[in-house]
């Protein structure tokens, strides 16, 4: 989960913030912070980029892998440039969770002085 939030997500901010258009990403994500990290559902927010010509087929895509119960603010993106590509946006995960930011912040310094010594 880490690797992947080190490659998706962001050490911005003061908490955590993983984006990706990719729904098994999303899915293993979902389930590393359940498991691992004891995040409840109740704690994620999302928030999903998308043409706004696209909304209602992006928003009902990842309402559809979220599940009904998952509450989605949407954010438009600029003019889309190809009606040919199918696209259902981006979904970004939030937890306003500051000691999990910490601790994906000192897990990648951890994993940096490592690989520094190796």
């Amino acid at each position: 989960g880490f690797i992947l939030y080190w490659a998706h997500g962001s050490f911005k901010n003061k908490y955590f913030q993983f984006t990706s258009g990719d729904s098994e990403k999303i899915n293993f994500m979902l389930g590393w912070l359940a498991k691992y990290q004891k995040i409840s559902p109740k704690e994620i927010k999302y928030r999903l980029f998308c043409y706004q010509s696209l909304a209602k087929s992006s928003s009902a895509y990842w309402q559809k892998i979220l599940g009904q119960e998952a509450l989605i603010r949407t954010t438009f993106l600029g003019a889309r440039l190809s009606k040919s590509v199918e696209n259902k946006g981006v979904l970004q995960i939030l937890v306003y969770d500051i000691s999990l930011a910490q601790k994906m912040l000192f897990w990648q310094r951890l994993f940096i002085e490592y690989y520094k010594s190796v």
